[in-house]
């Protein structure tokens, strides 16, 4: 496994890495994102 950078400070469950690729698979494939991606991003920043 690659070294961690400095900046993160926690694991991400595999669960949660293989969604985020999908979505970001399906963003560049539709060319499309959805209003309120930054309040969705805030939301999971938050915890």
């Amino acid at each position: 496994m690659a070294q961690k950078s400095v900046y993160v400070r926690f694991q991400v469950p595999k669960e949660a890495v293989d969604k985020a690729y999908q979505l970001l698979q399906v963003a560049k494939d539709t060319g499309k994102l959805r209003k309120g991606t930054n309040e969705s991003t805030k939301a999971i920043e938050r915890g």
